[in-house]
C-alpha cells in the first residue's frame, strides 16, 4: 500500500530568500484580510479540516501579535513574500501562543493551535471490546499534529492524527488501514511517540496571491477503520468557530 503522507517525509521547497520584516500593524492587517477571505471560502467545506485548523491558527496568531505589541514596545513580523504569508515557523509559534491565551476560554482550540509546533492530546476516549468473547475496556488518547511545508507557490498543511495506548494489540486490531488483501491490514507506528499509531492523514495546499485571493487544493485523505472522522472533524470545527469573534 502506498503511503500517501509519511509522518516525517514530505516534498519541501528549499528557498534561501530571507523573510521581509514588516511592522506588526501591517502584518495584522494582512492576516485580517486573509482571515476574512478564508472564512468565506470555508463556508460549508467541513472536509477541508487542515485549512480549518490553519484558519484557527490565523485567529490565534492575530491575537498573539496584537497582545504582545503596542505603541511603546513592538517587534517587526517576518513576512515571506514568496508565499504572501507569515514566515511559517513564526506563524506556528504565534498560533501556539495565541492558543495558550485561549486556555481558559476554549481548551480544544488551545490544543489545535498548539499542534502546529508538535503533537498534542486532542481527547481521551473509552473503547469497549468483545473481540474474544469477553468484555474489555480500553482508554486511549487521540493526538493531533500539523506540519506546514513551503512550496514555490504556497504551502501545504499536513494533518496527522494518532492513537496512543499501552495496549499495542488493541490498537493494531481495531485501528488500522485497509489494504487490497483483507488478511494483511496496514498500520503505521509513529516515529516520534511510543505506543502510538497513525490513524488519520490529510493534506491541503493553500496559496495566497498578491491581492490575497485564495486557492486551495484538497489531496487524498486516509483514515483507519473504526475511526469516526466526521465526528472528530465536526468537534474541531465547532471549537474553532467559537473563537471566530476573538479580539
Amino acid at each position: 500500500m502506498k503511503n500517501l503522507l509519511s509522518e516525517n517525509r514530505h516534498e519541501s521547497y528549499a528557498s534561501f530568500a530571507p523573510a521581509k520584516f514588516i511592522p506588526y500593524q501591517e502584518a495584522v492587517e494582512k492576516l485580517e484580510i486573509i482571515k476574512e477571505k478564508l472564512c468565506s471560502v470555508l463556508s460549508n467545506k467541513e472536509y477541508l479540516l487542515p485549512i480549518w485548523c490553519l484558519y484557527g491558527g490565523i485567529i490565534g496568531a492575530i491575537n498573539s501579535i496584537r497582545k504582545l505589541n503596542d505603541d511603546v514596545f513592538s517587534c517587526h513580523i517576518p513576512w515571506d513574500e514568496e508565499i504572501n504569508f507569515m514566515s511559517l515557523p513564526s506563524f506556528a509559534a504565534d498560533a501556539q501562543n495565541g492558543g495558550e491565551m485561549l486556555l481558559t476560554e476554549n481548551k480544544t482550540a488551545t490544543i489545535v493551535l498548539s499542534s502546529f509546533v508538535g503533537w498534542q492530546n486532542l481527547m481521551n476516549q473509552k473503547f469497549v471490546c468483545w473481540c474474544r468473547g469477553k468484555k474489555s475496556q480500553f482508554i486511549y488518547e487521540i493526538l493531533i499534529h500539523h506540519q506546514l511545508i513551503k512550496e514555490k507557490d504556497g504551502f501545504k498543511v499536513y494533518e496527522l492524527m494518532g492513537i496512543h495506548s499501552e495496549n499495542k494489540n488493541f490498537i493494531q486490531h481495531h485501528f488500522h488501514f485497509l489494504t487490497d488483501n483483507i488478511e494483511y491490514p496496514y498500520y503505521e507506528q509513529s516515529k516520534s511517540i511510543p505506543d502510538t499509531n497513525i490513524i488519520w492523514r490529510q493534506r491541503n495546499k493553500i496559496s495566497f496571491r498578491h491581492n490575497f485571493d485564495i486557492s486551495i487544493e484538497d489531496f487524498m485523505s486516509e483514515a483507519a477503520v473504526e475511526i469516526e472522522t466526521g465526528v472528530i472533524a465536526n468537534f474541531i470545527i465547532e471549537n474553532i468557530k467559537e473563537i471566530q469573534s476573538l479580539e
